[in-house]
């Protein structure tokens, strides 16, 4: 299959277009050129559709932000770290790495138990 033409250049009908009008859409052009001689001429204005919704949403005054937080209704209920797993403390491999087999591991719990509870190191001391 032969590569799909591109459309010509709205503004010279000359190149193919590379580019489209960030605010019409609707115009296609080929260059800087070009874009800057339809910028002159576009009488064309934003696509509300085409805006996105962070500039919708900023309050012109400050006086809608104080309006904004009295309507929440049900503002999000905090969880605690703990639901969280926090901190994350990674699981051990199934597999472990044979490099690492030699290296000391820290002591639990039960094992501190059992040093406290010896005979010898009692002995020893």
């Amino acid at each position: 299959m032969p590569p799909q033409s591109r459309n010509l250049c709205h503004v010279c009908h000359e190149n193919e277009s590379k580019y489209t009008c960030a605010k019409c859409r609707a115009t296609v052009y080929c260059s800087v050129g070009c874009y800057k001689r339809h910028k002159e001429s576009c009488g064309c204005t934003e696509n509300p559709a085409v805006i996105p919704e962070e500039r919708q949403a900023v309050p012109s005054s400050p006086s809608d932000v104080v309006g904004e937080e009295e309507t929440l209704d049900d503002p999000k209920q905090l969880r605690s770290l703990t639901s969280l797993n926090w901190p994350y403390v990674p699981e051990e491999s199934a597999y472990p790495d044979p490099l690492k087999r030699d290296d000391p591991r820290p002591v639990q719990l039960h094992q501190y138990e059992a040093i406290a509870t010896s005979a010898a190191v009692r002995r020893a001391l």
